[in-house]
């Protein structure tokens, strides 16, 4: 007996390691699993950033006028194009949508820009456009859909 309890304390002692690896990874996957789980139930996150979205990028003298539209994929995920009407430019793809908690997220990786905003208590997004190392203030607000490609000039 005690030749087994030496075997059996050099075994946990050998193991121990990979024991303690292991249990940590199934709480971080448990921990990754119930956020996700979570974040799926919680549809109303990301679904209220579903629709277009107008504002006007104020940039020297100019305006120009930008409108994101956002809507799901065939597997679910969130998916988009940008108008910038002022420039004749429409369809631009949008590369990314992410929405965490109150921060909304546009990669149009085409034009090397980038939106970034978080939700007002009106329901728009208040942020601004990143592009070519430069940043400018924008808001974007829910557009109506049967004149979302031309918006008014703000």
């Amino acid at each position: 007996m005690p030749h087994s309890k030496q075997l059996l304390t050099d075994m946990i002692h050998y193991f121990r390691p990979a024991l303690f690896s292991f249990i940590l990874n199934l709480f971080a996957t448990l921990a990754l699993s119930s956020l996700t789980v979570a974040h799926a139930q919680d549809g109303n996150v990301d679904s209220k950033i579903e629709g277009s979205w107008k504002g006007t990028l104020e940039i020297q003298q100019a305006d120009f006028r930008l409108i994101f539209h956002v809507e799901r994929g065939e597997e679910g995920e969130l998916i988009g194009t940008m108008d910038s009407p002022d420039q004749g430019a429409e369809g631009i793809p949008i590369s990314a949508v992410s929405v965490e908690e109150e921060t909304v997220v546009f990669e149009v990786d085409a034009i090397d820009g980038r939106f970034e905003g978080e939700w007002t208590d009106e329901g728009a997004l208040e942020g601004a456009w990143l592009q070519g190392g430069q940043s400018f203030p924008l808001e974007l607000a829910p557009a109506e859909e049967n004149g979302a490609s031309e918006p008014e000039r703000g």
